[in-house]
């Protein structure tokens, strides 16, 4: 029976990419679950996976003098990464230990938004060409030690879960629970080139309601694309040195989403040299430039409507003048589609809601699928 379990799983494998890993015997809690540590078969989502100070981290520890010292605490959050399993069993349980006791970590964000776990289930079977995400539950944390039921009451079936880190806090452990007569195999990350989104809080996720849906995540899914997400929050500035370490990583696109963090005068220099140095160490591969998303009330607000008016010409005089220079694998996107008109797609007035998430992605989609399109062999 467990042979013919492993070889089931190996046959439904080659719908994801990689082969599942069937999850050895362990023995159950007094609950009568069965936990499994993560790990076990891997996160989906590091660009790096040695040289790293923490598992879970975004960064491997000789980057830290060069990003700074916020951006490295930011690099210790475990934005982007996700785990991906099938499963038959009714109930899925959750227990982690968080990395920092800041829970909830702007006014803005809930506690789920920023130390929770998603939990997401692929619901039309594997093998159709544009699959359908089901949101199945969250954790809401309270305290760095976690232990929940995502879901309960599940129907039978087998079926392929993708479960999605905390995108403002960091995981020293993290573990999923079935029942005892459930089954699990995990999904090892896939192997070929994702998407690398460098850039600023928004990036990182805030201020999505919970992790799924920073955009990112969405792009993820509905491109069915590993996704490397290196946001850190104020620090996404474009500083050239950043740039080679960046070029370590070879991905399908990179994504150049910084304006939120910088001043116009800086955008040339520090875009131009970033960009430079990205384009010689990786020729091939495309980069794209996301301009800042317009001002949801310019009336009332003239200055800041000005300043991202200025952001946004500046990086698209970069964009321009590179493109002339012999830069044919260079993409833009304006910022003024990214928001919406209606002035409701953020939680601030600057970063992206649920709503406002979903439209940035809504944005970004049609321009990546056409890059993509370009790059296929």
């Amino acid at each position: 029976m467990k042979r013919h379990l492993q070889m089931l799983g190996f046959m439904m494998a080659g719908m994801t990419g990689s082969p599942s890993v069937l999850a050895a015997p362990a023995p159950a809690d007094g609950n009568g679950i069965v936990w499994q540590d993560i790990r076990t078969w891997g996160v989906e989502g590091r660009g790096w996976t040695e040289g790293l100070d923490n598992y879970y981290d975004r960064l491997p520890l000789r980057a830290k003098p060069i990003v700074g010292q916020s951006a490295w605490e930011f690099s210790r959050n475990s934005a982007g990464m996700t785990a991906r399993f099938f499963a038959d069993t009714p109930e899925i349980r959750v227990r982690y230990r968080l990395n920092s006791q800041k829970i909830s970590p702007f006014p803005d964000m809930s506690a789920t938004a920023g130390s929770g776990i998603d939990l997401y289930v692929r619901m039309d079977g594997a093998d159709r060409a544009k699959p359908s995400w089901q949101f199945v539950g969250s954790t809401f944390p309270a305290f760095r030690n976690v232990s929940e039921v995502l879901a309960t009451g599940i129907a039978p079936g087998r079926r392929l879960y993708q479960l999605y880190l905390p995108v403002y806090n960091g995981v020293e452990q993290l573990e999923i629970g079935v029942q005892q007569s459930a089954r699990l195999e995990g999904i090892p990350p896939r192997t070929g080139p994702p998407l690398v989104f460098y850039g600023t809080s928004i990036t990182q996720g805030g201020v999505a309601s919970r992790p799924g849906l920073a955009f990112p995540a969405i792009l993820g899914r509905r491109l069915d694309i590993p996704v490397v997400n290196l946001g850190f929050c104020g620090c996404g500035q474009l500083q050239p040195e950043i740039a080679d370490l960046l070029a370590e990583l070879n991905p399908r696109v990179f994504v150049l989403d910084s304006l939120q963090n910088m001043q116009p005068e800086a955008v040339v220099q520090q875009a131009e040299a970033f960009i430079g140095r990205l384009h010689r160490a990786r020729p091939s591969i495309p980069i794209l430039l996301v301009g800042f998303g317009e001002h949801p009330a310019p009336e009332l607000f003239p200055a800041e409507a000005d300043k991202r008016r200025r952001l946004n010409a500046a990086l698209r005089a970069v964009y321009e003048k590179l493109r002339v220079e012999g830069f044919h694998n260079l993409h833009y996107l304006s910022g003024s589609s990214l928001l919406g008109a209606d002035g409701e797609g953020t939680g601030d007035g600057l970063h992206p809601n649920a709503a406002g998430m979903l439209r940035y992605a809504d944005a970004y989609e049609p321009v990546l699928r056409s890059i993509l399109a370009e790059k296929a062999p």
